[in-house]
């Protein structure tokens, strides 16, 4: 009897440690790949969606869509410069499905513009802080007409780990005004969110197991007074 009680004792630790945790290989979680588009779609939902996310939409805010092959761009830019009076931006939510949880290891986008008049000064921000503070660092075309990648890593931060609600992203372009875009190049994402799915524990599945393991203890404990 006491043989059996340690045995189920054990499992029941056991299943308590190992919850579900999250991959550590990163994938795309969110991907938006405009090859192919003209440009001035009104928005575009995301081509790559991890299992257990929900879709994400790519919209903008304030500006006109304009054409740029194989993107997604806007005129009217006017965000001289990067301030809580700035307007002009792209946004995109990221919803993870009930039970589910993501964590981001890197946002990636090719920002692209024309002239060196317009936007070339490109940033992300969230609002896990309402917006307040750049993420990482912000993005500097220097040759205009050539489409410049950018990558932020967020893998060290904790507010972007094992998220279980909706997070909404904006990328602000500014130091310029008139046409700027993201742009898909040579077939890769014109905007990318990596990193890693994992399920839930769920509550009452944690609270029963715990449970076993104390009426355990306590058969034990009876089960060792009668000896």
């Amino acid at each position: 009897m006491n043989r059996l009680i340690n045995l189920c004792l054990g499992a029941a630790s056991l299943a308590i440690i190992h919850q579900p945790l999250s991959s550590s290989a990163a994938i795309t979680l969110w991907g938006w790949n405009f090859t192919g588009a003209t440009g001035s779609e009104l928005s575009v939902a995301s081509t790559t969606t991890a299992s257990g996310l929900e879709s994400s939409t790519l919209s903008r805010n304030s500006l006109t869509a304009t054409a740029m092959a194989d993107g997604f761009a806007a005129n009217d830019w006017s965000n001289y410069t990067m301030n809580s009076s700035a307007v002009d931006y792209y946004s995109f939510t990221l919803t993870p499905q009930s039970g589910q949880a993501y964590s981001i290891s890197s946002v990636s986008f090719t920002a692209n513009i024309a002239y060196s008049w317009e936007p070339t000064t490109w940033e992300i921000r969230s609002s896990i802080d309402s917006y307040a503070n750049t993420l990482g660092t912000a993005a500097t075309i220097a040759s205009p007409g050539t489409p410049m990648p950018h990558s932020i890593n967020l893998s060290g931060n904790s507010s972007f780990q094992n998220v279980s609600s909706s997070i909404q992203f904006r990328l602000y372009g500014y130091n310029g005004t008139g046409f700027g875009g993201l742009k898909s190049v040579s077939g890769a994402d014109g905007l990318n969110v990596s990193g890693s799915v994992s399920a839930v524990p769920e509550p009452v599945s944690t609270a029963l197991i715990a449970g076993i393991g104390l009426g355990l203890f306590a058969l034990r404990h009876r089960f060792s007074n009668k000896q």
